[in-house]
């Protein structure tokens, strides 16, 4: 019976040939990861172990190949949901309205809610041209505004740059964000935006928002004349840059030569 290191020399003489060698196969990473794997497997183990790491290595191969046709069909979908943004802003005609928001949490208990930002752009195109309106507005939580992020997270509550901070209650702002939604989303479609939404939902929902609301994403949107649509600009960009990674928005501001100072908006 051979010991492993015969068993070893018999598979290099059969597999490592001038051919493979002259070919540039070896170069090949899944070759040579296969090799190395089947080596190994060869010389500590026995033949069905041996099977076992190559049958174990192409299952491998077979599910990352499959992760990156999904990757690549997800960065698809979110490709096509980025134009149908671009012919709503650029040539939809009626009103659409565009609302970014944001919250900011207590760091050590992230169920106070310390502050809320929010910007619009309302379009109202015709055959005439394009009516504009933009709002912004930094509010700040009456009964958390003794908490306030240094430790984990940047603190800006003071340097908000486009008007003037409110206070006022948690459901004061939960009323005056119910009333936006209501206004913004019953005659023409809003499309509210976040950089990974996930958070940002979960306090909408805590502010007595229900989260059906939120399902619906910019991709479900077919030219209706009302309705909510969420838009991830994290999945936006990646479906810009071609990329399935999750990108801060520090550095799809610095792509698009943004600003993204640490101001509050």
């Amino acid at each position: 019976m051979q010991h492993g290191g015969e068993k070893a020399n018999d598979w290099f003489r059969s597999n490592l040939t001038p051919h493979t060698i002259a070919s540039g196969q070896l170069s090949n990473s899944s070759l040579f990861f296969d090799t190395e794997r089947r080596m190994k497997a060869y010389i500590v183990g026995s033949e069905s172990e041996f099977h076992e790491a190559s049958g174990f290595h192409q299952l491998r191969l077979s599910m990352e190949q499959v992760q990156d046709l999904k990757d690549a069909a997800s960065v698809s979908r979110i490709a096509k949901e980025l134009e149908k943004l671009r012919v709503v802003y650029n040539t939809r005609i009626g009103k659409a309205t565009f609302l970014a928001i944001d919250f900011e949490t207590y760091e050590m208990q992230h169920d106070l809610i310390t502050e809320a930002g929010w910007a619009s752009v309302s379009l109202d195109r015709s055959e005439h041209g394009v009516e504009e309106r933009r709002e912004t507005q930094h509010a700040v939580v009456k009964e958390n505004a003794r908490f306030r992020n240094r430790r984990f997270a940047p603190d800006a509550r003071d340097h908000f740059d486009y008007g003037t901070s409110l206070t006022f209650p948690e459901d004061t702002l939960s009323s005056l964000l119910h009333a936006l939604v209501d206004a913004y989303s019953s005659s023409s479609p809003l499309f509210i935006l976040f950089h990974d939404s996930r958070a940002d939902i979960r306090t909408l929902v805590q502010l007595g928002f229900e989260k059906s609301l939120f399902s619906r994403l910019g991709e479900h949107y077919n030219n209706q004349d009302s309705g909510v649509f969420v838009v991830d600009t994290q999945q936006l960009f990646q479906g810009w840059s071609g990329q399935r990674r999750q990108f801060k928005l520090s550095k799809c501001c610095d792509d698009f030569n943004v600003s993204a100072n640490s101001s509050t908006t």
